[in-house]
């Protein structure tokens, strides 16, 4: 199905718990993920994540996952 695929788990401390303390509910969002896959050798390499709910808290989360995907492809 793909050439190479990854998952990356991983939690900011200080997000995560500040995401918590607004929700206690939001844990079913850690550890936050960025995944990358490639579906065949020659095709080009795909990074994203999971939208997360448009709330302050999370989103600030969100910006956190757009800038490690934008800084992993250079356009940071």
């Amino acid at each position: 199905m793909y050439a190479h695929a990854d998952v990356f788990g991983f939690c900011s401390a200080e997000l995560s718990r500040a995401a918590m303390e607004a929700d206690p509910l939001n844990i079913r969002f850690c550890p936050y993920r960025i995944f990358t896959f490639q579906e065949n050798a020659e095709g080009p390499v795909v990074i994203g994540y999971d939208s997360l709910p448009n709330d302050g808290v999370m989103q600030d989360v969100q910006k956190l996952l757009d800038s490690l995907a934008r800084a992993a492809v250079g356009m940071d």
